[in-house]
């Protein structure tokens, strides 16, 4: 698969410097989306583009099984028929702030179901595309995005017996502990021992907190137009900085059945580089219609005990329809081969690490709007 992947990007590539000396037809009234897509068009100054698409992956609409192959995944103490569910929000924003300068503003919410807990995520994109070389006789265009992205997971408290059983032999495989309840008192049993502590001690719990993440980034793109077909390359390298932290009151509650196994905290910050690289087509046809196939492959450099998994293919569909001249209707999916590797960093760490060896995907439907001068 990455070597049939791997050996597309190459022969696109080469079409495209192929294309380079062939005449290409003028792009006047040829409408493209900009959206989140990486190939090198500009918002004419003044402009605006703005879309909003709802995100959704459940059994339903995972015609591809990806949803249903990471359930399959999941050990037998972490399934439950909601693994793999996924709702949320998208919005874009593209302005043309001067002739060759546009301001790119995007945000995404995530409500994502993983193997043991409900992840709440919020992605903010900043970036400022420059045009810096343009060929008026073939429209040929080369770009360079400068950008920011940060994600931010809200604080996960698990205070059910259950998961936190489960949550604390995934910290450390070899803890195993059974809780329970008896009214005054709360009962840890392991390996043949019981504790029992007051219940005005505290209830056990287990926290994942501060988990966002900070990536600067810079990306080079090339397009030109032929005909009503838009062929782009692109080339990507960033760098993230990933906070998290998590924490439990099972030392302090149990010191007797745990030792030195669960610090009050442990802190799992840590950094990584990435770079990337991909093509993109985009056709649009006279009726309205626009159709975008966007690949890209993702290579991340970790630390020794984090590379369990450490590159991602991605591929993004979508089809649109231009209503009017200022309002289309959008359909389309991403597909990722190791879930959101090199897309989500503050998701990957070394207890979730090795449940990114899955394939999974997203659905979308929105609605784009363009106005201004």
């Amino acid at each position: 698969m990455s070597r049939f992947l791997s050996c597309c990007s190459v022969l696109f590539l080469v079409s495209i410097l192929s294309a380079s000396h062939v005449a290409a037809a003028s792009t006047e009234g040829v409408r493209h989306f900009l959206k989140g897509f990486s190939a090198a068009l500009m918002m004419p100054q003044g402009q605006w583009e703005l879309s909003a698409d709802y995100l959704v992956m459940n059994d339903t609409v995972d015609v591809l099984d990806v949803r249903e192959d990471r359930l399959k995944s999941v050990s037998a103490a972490f399934q439950d028929p909601s693994v793999g569910d996924l709702n949320g929000v998208q919005l874009q924003l593209n302005y043309g702030l001067l002739p060759s300068s546009t301001l790119r503003l995007g945000y995404a919410y995530r409500d994502i179901e993983l193997s043991f807990a409900d992840f709440k995520v919020h992605s903010t994109d900043l970036a400022w595309r420059q045009a810096l070389l343009q060929n008026p006789q073939t429209s040929f265009l080369l770009t360079l995005d400068g950008g920011l992205r940060f994600d931010k997971v809200q604080d996960r408290n698990f205070s059910d017996f259950e998961d936190i059983e489960l949550l604390a032999n995934r910290i450390n495989p070899s803890f195993n502990v059974n809780i329970s309840d008896i009214g005054s008192h709360f009962v840890f049993e392991r390996n043949g021992l019981s504790v029992l502590t007051p219940r005005e001690r505290g209830a056990p719990e287990i926290a994942l907190e501060q988990m966002q993440d900070l990536t600067p980034y810079l990306r080079l793109s090339a397009s030109m137009p032929v005909g009503r077909v838009l062929p782009s390359i692109f080339a990507e390298f960033g760098k993230s900085w990933v906070d998290s932290e998590i924490s439990t009151n099972l030392g302090t509650l149990i010191p007797e059945l745990t030792s030195s196994q669960f610090p009050l905290s442990e802190n799992l910050d840590r950094d990584e580089t990435y770079w990337k690289v991909g093509w993109g087509l985009s056709y649009a046809a006279p009726s309205g219609l626009t159709a975008n196939l966007e690949y890209s492959y993702i290579q991340i450099s970790r630390e020794d005990s984090l590379d369990f998994i450490d590159d991602n293919h991605v591929l993004a569909a979508e089809l649109g329809y231009f209503v009017t001249d200022s309002f289309a209707i959008n359909l389309g999916g991403t597909y990722y081969r190791n879930l959101y590797n090199g897309v989500l960093p503050v998701l990957y760490n070394r207890f979730t690490q090795t449940g990114f060896d899955h394939d999974y995907g997203e659905a979308h439907a929105g609605v784009t709007f363009l106005f201004g001068n």
